[in-house]
């Protein structure tokens, strides 16, 4: 566990989620680590397990070079649902407090959506709510919004909260109801 997010912190932390999603609290919190941005999009992409077609040219850019386009700063978080770790890029360090609990409020929502089952048609249905809570925190903090702060354009959360039938992120078939 990161020193700067003990237990009591997460917990609160969630206790707010709650209070405002009605997300149910988990049994606990979940761990937090500093990954590399490279291991994150390796991550992301499901590069470590059969990968959606699409993605498998980044799987294959990302082991051949190392890097997705010299993009070593755009993925700050990711919740890995199956192992319950926050993985933290480590430039994250250079933000200032409100931002970095703003990022571990929106991956502590992917925490709460896992540990509490909520079914989804792809992870834009997700991210959308976790978009949200990330922007009410960060103006409950007097900042102006996440478009500011995380440098995020709307239509990169339009294209996100998306769910198209060939998205890299939605559930795979097999897995549909």
């Amino acid at each position: 566990m990161i020193p700067e997010w003990t237990i009591a912190t997460l917990t609160s932390m969630m206790l707010w989620i709650n209070s405002l999603t009605g997300l149910p609290m988990p049994e606990s919190p979940p761990e937090i680590v500093y990954t590399e941005a490279r291991e994150m999009k390796y991550m992301l992409y499901g590069c470590n397990s059969k990968s959606h077609p699409r993605a498998s040219q980044i799987c294959k850019e990302l082991k051949e070079t190392g890097e997705i386009t010299n993009d070593n700063t755009s993925t700050i978080g990711l919740y890995d649902h199956d192992r319950k770790v926050i993985h933290l890029n480590p430039i994250i360090r250079t933000y200032d407090k409100p931002v970095r609990d703003s990022v571990i409020i929106h991956e502590l929502v992917h925490h709460m959506q896992f540990s509490a089952d909520i079914p989804y048609k792809c992870f834009g249905q997700l991210e959308e709510t976790a978009y949200d809570i990330q922007d009410r925190y960060i103006k409950s903090k007097g900042r102006k919004d996440i478009f500011t702060e995380l440098h995020l354009s709307p239509l990169y959360l339009f294209i996100i909260f998306s769910c198209g039938r060939d998205d890299i992120f939605s559930v795979p078939e097999e897995y549909e109801n």
